[in-house]
């Protein structure tokens, strides 16, 4: 009896790993919990993306969420930041495949359409690299990324386009924040 009991953990243990780095989410994270749970958790280090979220939030990351279909504008992924991939960080998806993309006094014009960003601070945006910014058209397998805080974000702006490859998840939920009103679904 225990012959079978070791047999079976020892196949379970061999089907685990293997599930682990076959990747079948198509997760850029080596943690166990994205690969094998489709799940994994970050907490907010910058402002970047105020007030959307702040500085301490925890947040729940569905790697899931681009196994099957690709990401869209306006939802928030958390990526391995491509200048030093041992960096995560979070922003919005402004721009897919084949959009074009540029910023014109402080608005993001998408296919030439003024994009309504209500989740942008109150105060708008001063500094010149967030007041405008040349046309980009966005090629395949990139995605262009903004932060909600656009004067205190370290963005495709600064760094260009972000490779799909790159995107460790869609940012679903606010499970721990100092501010408890905060805590819920993430728009």
């Amino acid at each position: 009896m225990k012959r079978w009991i070791i047999i079976a953990l020892l196949l379970a243990s061999v089907g685990v790993i293997g599930l682990y780095f076959l990747n079948p989410y198509g997760t850029a994270t080596w943690d166990p919990r994205a690969r094998l749970l489709g799940v994994t958790t970050f907490r907010i280090a910058s402002m970047s993306m105020a007030p959307t979220l702040v500085t301490g939030d925890f947040i729940l990351v569905q790697s899931t969420a681009y196994a099957a279909k690709p990401p869209k504008n306006g939802e928030l992924v958390v990526f391995r930041f491509p200048r030093d991939r041992s960096l995560t960080y979070v922003s919005r998806i402004a721009g897919a495949p084949g959009d074009k993309l540029s910023i014109q006094a402080g608005i993001v014009y998408l296919n030439g359409t003024a994009l309504h960003e209500m989740y942008l601070p109150i105060q708008p945006p001063t500094e010149p690299y967030s007041l405008s910014m040349s046309e980009v058209v966005i090629p395949p397998g990139h995605l262009f990324v903004l932060g909600d805080n656009r004067d205190n974000s370290n963005d495709s702006r600064f760094w260009g386009l972000l490779p799909l490859d790159d995107v460790i998840g869609k940012v679903t939920y606010i499970w721990l924040s100092e501010d408890t009103k905060r805590i819920g679904k993430v728009h």
